[in-house]
């Protein structure tokens, strides 16, 4: 993801136990990522010390982080937004597991730990929220032109249900999580509404018609599904996802560190919405929602709060903010 290879990691900084340990060297180029099979507790660790150094705490070194592509040039353009729909995803499997192992800690904590539980999957659902604004950031026609038929080669039928690590937090997305009527869970319950409004107007933008790639297949009586293992093995080679029962909690926050630092220097570097061609990406009328508006404007800072939040600092969501002014 970065145009440099940055050199060995120091003292005790946590490091993945997969191929994904190392950025790699082309700037804007896909890395594999490897995640557990079910995602791991949170550490107890105290929030000091290296652990709690983040590589997203200084916005300054955005920009140069990578390069800024010409989107003038038709080959550029496909290379920009591939990059943001495979690496977009991967950070919101990281994060899924991440929402799954604060749920976890909250449903078991008591007293003043239990907020801070919710609190901290609140700022993972936010951080899902603004991944999907990236992740979709392209035109409907390049969609369609570049990342529809992508899938469709993978799988006719290509579904986001095969996506094992949703499976964690299926439940909470879909508003039957019990915590959610917890009296500290107020927050949490509107965040859920709010990626609800998000989800359904990245849909509405790209795909007009509403009808997934699932859905058409059946309709054209495609090929019979295989076994829900092997569909769950397909999504995660689509998306360059490796299982390792020894990966660490420790090195999910590594690989998704890297890949939201690629992601707001990309930001710094592009624009989270820019022109191709001469033409602004179309949003559906959901998102322009002063909300979703707001996160779309936050998108690096509430990317930064996820990642403090994975490592224990205390999660601080932000207000309002000006556009331009990250």
């Amino acid at each position: 993801m970065s145009r440099r290879g940055e050199g060995p990691a120091r003292a005790g900084e946590p490091r993945s136990t997969g191929p994904a340990a190392e950025p790699g060297a082309r700037a804007y180029g896909l890395e594999p990522l490897v995640l557990p099979p079910r995602p791991l507790p949170f550490p107890a660790r105290p929030a000091d010390g290296p652990w709690a150094e983040s590589r997203l705490d200084t916005a300054a070194e955005d920009a140069a982080y990578t390069d800024a592509l010409d989107l003038s040039d038709p080959d550029h353009a496909e290379r920009l937004f591939w990059f943001r729909w495979i690496t977009g995803h991967q950070a919101s499997f990281a994060l899924w597991q991440l929402t799954a192992a604060a749920l976890a800690q909250a449903s078991e904590a008591s007293g003043k730990q239990r907020p801070a539980a919710v609190e901290r999957a609140l700022s993972f659902v936010r951080g899902y929220s603004a991944l999907l604004l990236y992740t979709s950031s392209c035109s409907a026609g390049l969609y369609h032109r570049v990342i529809r038929p992508s899938m469709v080669r993978h799988h006719p039928a290509m579904s986001g249900s095969w996506a094992s690590d949703y499976g964690w937090v299926r439940s909470l997305y879909s508003g039957r999580e019990p915590l959610l009527k917890d009296e500290c869970a107020a927050g949490l319950r509107r965040e859920i509404e709010l990626n609800t409004l998000v989800h359904e107007g990245v849909a509405e933008t790209l795909v007009p018609s509403g009808a997934s790639l699932f859905q058409t297949s059946v309709a054209q009586g495609g090929p019979r599904l295989e076994s829900r293992n092997t569909l769950v093995t397909l999504y995660d080679l689509y998306f360059l996802t490796l299982r390792d029962p020894h990966a660490t909690y420790e090195s999910v926050v590594a690989q998704l560190e890297w890949r939201l630092k690629a992601i707001c220097a990309d930001i710094s570097n592009n624009t989270l919405r820019p022109a191709v061609d001469g033409e602004e990406p179309m949003t559906a009328a959901r998102l322009r929602d002063p909300a979703v508006v707001d996160i779309e404007w936050s998108v690096p800072t509430i990317l930064r709060q996820a990642v403090r939040a994975s490592r224990g600092c205390p999660a601080v969501l932000s207000g309002t903010r000006a556009p331009g002014s990250e």
